[in-house]
């Protein structure tokens, strides 16, 4: 796996950002201020959205994945059961692991944040993908 951006921009009104970089296996962390841009290189990088300049290229990139910062964004299912299935999980086995066994039948939005935040990434972790983007 490797993607690699030349000469990256985006720019909308006053703001722009440009980045130039390789990514290849392992951890990478990009960090910056509120509003600088992270989300937006998040979603070039995982292939949602399209630069207005540069180039990226992506090898051995065939099943990404992006996690928004917000898991209410995600939701797909109306009960924590269905959401697990949505993901083609069984429901029992991934309640059990995030300790949400008893609230199968509830909405996922009737979580707490945290309980919420647990639920995606347990569905998140148990795939497999070529690049995985936790935003």
């Amino acid at each position: 796996m490797r993607i690699d951006l030349d000469a990256v921009g985006v720019a909308r009104d006053s703001w722009s950002i440009t980045a130039n970089g390789t990514f290849t296996e392992g951890i990478h962390l990009i960090s910056g201020d509120t509003g600088s841009g992270k989300t937006t290189l998040a979603q070039i990088i995982a292939g949602l959205s399209v630069p207005t300049s540069g180039s990226v290229r992506r090898e051995g990139v065939i099943h990404p994945m992006i996690s928004f910062q917000f898991p209410e964004l995600h939701v797909t299912g109306s009960t924590v059961s269905e959401e697990c299935a949505s993901w083609g999980l069984n429901p029992g086995v991934v309640l059990e692991q995030v300790s949400l066994d008893g609230k199968s039948a509830l909405s996922p939005l009737q979580l707490s944040r945290g309980e919420l935040k647990r639920l995606h990434l347990a569905c998140v972790l148990s795939q497999e993908y070529d690049l995985l983007v936790l935003d």
